[in-house]
């Protein structure tokens, strides 16, 4: 569990490297992370909460890897429906036609009952 401090508690902690745990305190604007689960009270400053506490959790991660991670990005989501009709027609095309007819004059409404699957393509809006 990850303890929000106040800054006077933080330098304790930073000092006499007790109670052991992770911790964080909010000042001057930023945001410092204390990892003093082993009792060596590693400190790192962060911009926002958010990276502070992904590096609490995973102390490996590098604040430059969690900047790049926080790029924005365009996600296309491209859901599918699926619904089979069988139908007698002279070939693959004639049937093919006729159902889009049908479709096309709301012959055949699709709807969630109908989900066949769900596809998410993102693409960095950054440079």
């Amino acid at each position: 569990m990850i303890k929000k401090l106040k800054p006077i508690h933080a330098r304790v902690v930073i000092e006499t490297r007790r109670p052991l745990g992770l911790f964080y305190v909010h000042e001057n604007g930023g945001y410092v992370g204390i990892d003093n689960s082993t009792g060596h009270a590693w400190v790192e400053e962060f911009t926002s909460l958010r990276q502070c506490k992904e590096w609490l959790r995973n102390p490996w991660v590098t604040v430059e890897l969690m900047e790049l991670e926080a790029a924005r990005y365009k996600v296309e989501i491209m859901e599918t429906l699926r619904h089979v009709v069988e139908v007698e027609a002279g070939n693959q095309k004639m049937a093919e036609q006729m159902m889009d007819d049908r479709w096309k004059h709301g012959g055949y409404i699709l709807n969630a009952d109908n989900f066949a699957g769900v596809e998410f393509k993102a693409v960095c809006t950054e440079d």
